[in-house]
């Protein structure tokens, strides 16, 4: 047999554990309320103390876990967010002026420290791929798949599938403004409007780099009469 005041520290402990629970009962006995005997006849007849201790033992245990994995959740988000804004791995700085004669042969132009080198390196390394209605690689590839690519590896941005959509992106720069990196567009020779339906990507000093059916991807100048004749406008991709 408990003393009285084991039952009372039992029934102190029954009533707080039945109070963390959310799905306990309020007790309408009070201790005022019992005589010795039915103290005793209660705590020899509630069987429900230990399942109740167990049963908030459980939820406390639960309700830790799903903290726990609550936590590292959020960490892996922020992980996640963190990675997704870091910059990709950077391209070099500086350039040799080896490195400068090369660029400068391949893409026909003088390459220079204050050129956009990223954006030459990128368009030499395309040079001589075929060209292919569709494509979109190395294997072959098509005037707006170009750029899109060329945008898309220099500058993070993506690009529509057509060069009329292509258009749509851009805002009209003149030829004195045009600088690396803007879209030069133009139009098919005997097309009545001007809406441009092919296109190629501006380098310097009337240079582009144009994907063509023949010839694949290529260098060419606004001093071919071709070009000339069928120029549209320089557009300048919007932000």
């Amino acid at each position: 047999m408990y003393t009285k005041t084991t039952v009372f520290m039992l029934m102190g402990a029954s009533m707080f554990l039945a109070s963390c629970s959310s799905n306990s009962e309020k007790s309408t006995v009070t201790p005022t309320e019992i005589s010795v005997s039915e103290l005793d006849k209660y705590e020899t007849t509630d069987p429900g103390i230990p399942e109740k201790q167990n049963e908030v033992r459980k939820k406390a245990e639960t309700t830790l876990e799903e903290l726990e994995e609550a936590i590292e959740t959020a960490e892996a988000t922020e992980k996640a967010e963190i990675e997704a804004v870091e910059p990709q791995e950077a391209r070099p700085t500086s350039y040799s002026s080896s490195e400068f004669e090369e660029l400068s042969e391949k893409l026909k132009i003088e390459v220079n420290g204050s050129d956009d080198i990223a954006l030459f390196q990128e368009a030499a390394s395309w040079l001589g791929t075929p060209y292919l209605y569709a494509g979109t690689d190395k294997n072959g590839v098509d005037c707006s798949a170009f750029i899109d690519a060329i945008y898309l590896n220099v500058y993070g941005k993506k690009l529509h599938r057509r060069a009329n959509e292509i258009y749509g992106q851009c805002d009209r720069v003149g030829a004195e403004e045009a600088k690396a990196g803007d879209i030069i567009f133009f139009h098919s020779e005997g097309k009545i409007d001007e809406t441009p339906n092919y296109a190629g990507i501006y380098l310097k000093d009337n240079t582009f780099i144009i994907t063509t059916t023949k010839r694949g991807v290529m260098i060419e100048t606004l001093a071919n009469r071709y070009y000339k004749n069928n120029f549209v406008c320089f557009g300048r991709v919007r932000d």
